[in-house]
């Protein structure tokens, strides 16, 4: 066997040292320096990282710190042999001796939690950061089909104003009728784009939420909105918590399709109380819509082609579903049905 020979103190004394002890006593300082730095480390990603403070983080140094006594104990013992003398308490080695396989095994089993908890940590973060992509990829699709079929509409609406007014230059005058269509093509192409602003305010998050008197806002909608041919009427309308801007645009794109497409002589917005929820009714007696649209009314891929009634719908059904309500048209198709919870309701 190979061996070191070593000078005692006394230098009279020649003892041989077995080159194991040198391996184990620079191995095991060599542990010590990695854990320390693994501590060290772990700390450091503490104070920067709220994921790794609040979840892993303790357990790890819990379970590094267990582990250093039995490789204090070792690098000691070693240093002893080497040097042939007694440096450190008997009584403290004896100690941790005893205790350290009590001490190692308690510092595996927090590692062990450590991990699993960063394990769960990166999982969710892994899944919350896969949503957001998927959500991106579909915002980024959404906006592309509406940027396209706004572009669509616009070129549309102007190649008309164009071939109007070209037709009053080779004619060298404006008739009353060109000067007409040229004012309801510049409205339309006015409406596409309020259209489209409200469509993407739709989308925000909700903003900040009063109380909202229905019966007012129903009054101040039809008058701007409804043709005094057509009579408009409530019934039984309470007051509610929500974004009394995004409320208005939600009623005035109803009563406007209303008015537009279904050609009522009346409209009647009403109330129903259930014991979990008020449904909003807005009814008239116009033109039904068409029955294969009308359990898909407010579905996306009911209005997924864009346009201005599509607009109005989805720019509906947004400000619906951020105020966590529900929005459907009933068997008959033409009665628009609001569900909100009753605990967005204020008791009178």
């Amino acid at each position: 066997m190979l061996s070191f020979i070593k000078v005692t103190h006394s230098g009279s004394e020649i003892s041989q040292v077995d080159p194991t002890h040198f391996m184990w006593f620079f191995t095991n300082l060599l542990m010590f320096i990695v854990v320390s730095a693994g501590i060290f480390l772990v700390i450091q990603g503490m104070n920067r990282t709220e994921t790794l403070k609040t979840g892993s983080g303790p357990w790890i140094i819990f379970g590094l710190v267990l582990t250093l006594p039995s490789i204090v104990n070792e690098i000691f013992d070693e240093f002893e042999i080497i040097l042939d003398g007694n440096f450190y308490p008997a009584e403290l080695y004896e100690f941790i001796f005893t205790f350290s396989p009590f001490l190692t095994l308690i510092g595996a089993l927090a590692l062990i939690i450590g991990l699993y908890r960063q394990f769960l940590v990166g999982e969710h973060l892994s899944q919350k950061m896969s949503r957001k992509t998927l959500e991106l990829e579909s915002q980024k699709q959404e906006l592309s089909k509406f940027a396209h079929t706004l572009s669509h509409d616009l070129r549309n609406e102007l190649a008309l104003i164009l071939t109007t007014l070209e037709l009053a230059e080779k004619k060298k005058s404006f008739d009353i009728e060109d000067i007409d269509l040229i004012k309801r093509r510049t409205h339309q192409v006015t409406s596409l784009i309020n259209r489209s602003i409200e469509l993407a305010d739709a989308g925000l998050i909700v903003g900040e939420k009063e109380l909202v008197n229905l019966n007012k806002l129903i009054k101040e909608v039809s008058e701007a909105t409804v043709p005094s041919s057509i009579i408009v009427t409530t019934t039984n309308l309470p007051s509610l918590v929500a974004d009394k801007e995004k409320l208005y645009q939600v009623f005035k794109n109803l009563l406007e399709n209303a008015v537009i497409h279904a050609k009522p002589s009346t409209i009647e917005v009403a109330a129903k109380h259930t014991e979990e929820e008020i449904h909003i009714l807005i009814s008239h007696d116009g033109n039904p819509v068409r029955i294969s649209m009308r359990t898909k009314m407010f579905q996306k891929d009911a209005i997924d082609q864009e346009g201005d009634e599509r607009m109005g719908l989805r720019i509906i059904t947004r400000i619906v579903e951020a105020h966590e309500w529900q929005i459907m048209l009933d068997n008959t198709g033409r009665t628009v049905v609001i569900i909100i919870p009753q605990t967005t309701l204020v008791r009178e």
